[in-house]
């Protein structure tokens, strides 16, 4: 028999919860700590359940929609435009991190001499991703133990419809 993954990681917590965690010193707050987030980390993969790259694909598409609004309502001056030009230039199949950094080059190109709306508009439209961003990471990673509200927050499948 070959045991599944999830199999495999509840035999882990198990055996650190039951054997490894209780043998540490109680005293060595760093070890009680490190094995604590071990636990969490195990937790929070079996919740994840293979699904990190549809929780990529899903940051990139709140990426691309970001990008999308901020070049509708772009305005301003020879940076700006030419930061919304190479923003709007990109492949549809960009990664994260170019179309991450693009963002950020035309959100501080429009503090140069982008349109007093426009830099409105881009310091709310970059505030409400924000605040979406950290929804996601907060239900991503509520199985770690550490949010300051968890049972505020929808569960990880609601990440996926």
């Amino acid at each position: 028999m070959n045991p599944t993954i999830e199999l495999r990681i509840k035999t882990m917590i198990r055996a650190l919860t039951e054997i490894i965690v209780p043998a540490v010193d109680p005293r060595n707050a760093l070890a009680q700590e490190q094995a604590g987030l071990l636990v969490g980390h195990l937790h929070a993969l079996l919740l994840h359940g293979g699904r990190e790259k549809a929780m990529c694909d899903g940051e990139r598409a709140a990426l691309k929609d970001l990008s999308n609004a901020l070049v509708e309502v772009s305005d301003g001056g020879a940076i700006t435009t030419a930061a919304t030009s190479h923003l709007k230039a990109l492949p549809n199949d960009v990664d994260t991190d170019t179309l991450s950094h693009a963002i950020e080059a035309l959100v501080i190109d429009a503090g140069i001499d982008g349109s007093e709306t426009f830099k409105r508009a881009c310091d709310s439209l970059v505030i409400q991703h924000a605040r979406e961003e950290n929804l996601r990471s907060r239900v991503w990673f509520n199985a770690m133990g550490f949010d300051h509200d968890p049972d505020s927050l929808p569960d990880i499948e609601s990440l996926f419809k």
